[in-house]
């Protein structure tokens, strides 16, 4: 039955540090403190509702940021595609109040006119 060495390893832990500082890979998809970890999102198409502020805006930027094409939603059509042009050219805002049925309706209208026809890809942008 072996014992445990009670002597601690007196050399220092060789491995790199877990989390790395996003200030220095410039290929970091780091936005306002907060960082996608040079994640990629070529290719996805991401709806956030309540992307005009807080939590759904600043992840819009890393979604963007990460090559997806993303659609913001607040309930003022203007305010939402005003905080869109702030997160990237390609960047959609829409209006949508999830508490109300008509606009639900008319968002998810919307939606699907844009993905079936605007641009042509069906991509967004």
């Amino acid at each position: 039955d072996p014992s445990p060495d009670p002597s601690p390893d007196p050399s220092p832990d060789p491995s790199p540090d877990p989390s790395p500082d996003p200030s220095s890979n410039s290929d970091d998809t780091s936005v306002g403190g907060l960082s996608g970890g040079g994640l990629k999102f070529n290719g996805m198409n991401v709806v956030i509702t309540g992307g005009t502020s807080g939590v759904g805006f600043e992840a819009g930027k890393i979604l963007s940021a990460g090559g997806a094409s993303v659609i913001i939603t607040g309930r003022d059509r203007t305010r939402a595609s005003l905080k869109a042009t702030q997160i990237s050219d390609t960047t959609i805002g829409m209006a949508l109040d999830n508490l109300n049925g008509s606009s639900i309706r008319s968002f998810a209208h919307d939606l699907t006119a844009h993905l079936n026809g605007a641009g042509g890809d069906g991509g967004g942008g």
